[in-house]
């Protein structure tokens, strides 16, 4: 998946994370449905964006704290939601985890000029 992004090519990018998503399994969906949120995002399609973004916030209710973690990222870039995105700096913080406070602080500051 990442490595067709990579590459640009966002069709067989997409094709291999419907294929992910399809073996339901919990800890493999959540992380296929935020990177889908990152593909739709490249691509420009924000449509398919906001779809993954929900499926995920959605499908994470219950979920791990990595998986509402991972929804709390997307919902605060897709939603331009500050309270999602402030729980997800929170959260990548307390557990330790570089790349997704780095995440949540490049969406909070896109919030803070955008607002």
């Amino acid at each position: 998946m990442r490595l067709a992004l990579g590459r640009g090519d966002i069709a067989a990018s997409r094709r291999e994370l419907d294929h992910a998503i399809a073996y339901e399994v919990p800890e493999v969906v959540h992380r296929a449905l935020a990177f889908k949120v990152l593909v739709a995002g490249a691509a420009g399609d924000d449509a398919a964006r906001r779809a993954a973004a929900s499926c995920l916030d959605e499908r994470s209710a219950n979920g791990t704290p990595r998986a509402r973690l991972a929804a709390d990222l997307a919902v605060g870039w897709t939603f331009q939601d500050r309270a999602r995105a402030d729980a997800a700096l929170e959260q990548a913080r307390a557990d330790g985890l570089p790349f997704e406070e780095a995440r949540a602080r490049l969406v909070l500051g896109v919030l803070g000029d955008a607002g």
